[in-house]
């Protein structure tokens, strides 16, 4: 595995963009992108802005078969993870809003905020009735990192 090289052949377009899909966009045009290393200093994965663009995108057509509405809240586990990054441009191709939440979270607190939207229409944090709150969780199967869904979607990419 090699890491994806520090210097671009784009040239810097520094605050050129009106989103963040479309930053992303222009970096995929280039050579670089993401490396996540172990507490080691050992490179693990790498992530070029080009796959992360196509991944992202590929994410962002399965999340509009869920019907989500413009808008609509995906709570994320803020991993350093690539999966991280898939999902949360995913996000910004699909119109909806990433909200990252702390590794140490626990999914019963996510499911008691779904309970909590559902039954006194107001969620922490001032979310109001009819927010969709999706929720992505780690679930390994052939040794490959996947998100399931509680729809049963299934895997995402």
């Amino acid at each position: 595995m090699v890491a994806t090289p520090s210097h671009n052949k784009l040239p810097l377009r520094a605050a050129a963009f009106a989103t963040l899909a479309e930053a992303l966009d222009y970096a995929a045009e280039g050579d670089t992108g993401c490396n996540f290393y172990t507490g080691r200093g050992e490179l693990y994965a790498v992530l070029s802005y080009a796959e992360l663009r196509e991944q992202a995108q590929a994410l962002a057509r399965r999340f509009h078969s869920l019907n989500l509405e413009r808008g609509s809240r995906v709570a994320l586990i803020a991993e350093t993870h690539p999966d991280f990054l898939r999902f949360f441009f995913a996000c910004q191709y699909a119109g909806l809003v990433p909200v990252p939440l702390p590794v140490s979270i626990n999914l019963a607190v996510i499911s008691l905020c779904q309970a909590i939207a559902g039954s006194a229409g107001q969620l922490p944090g001032g979310c109001g009735r009819g927010t969709q709150w999706l929720r992505a969780f780690p679930r390994r199967s052939g040794g490959k990192l996947g998100f399931a869904f509680p729809r049963g979607s299934g895997n995402l990419y």
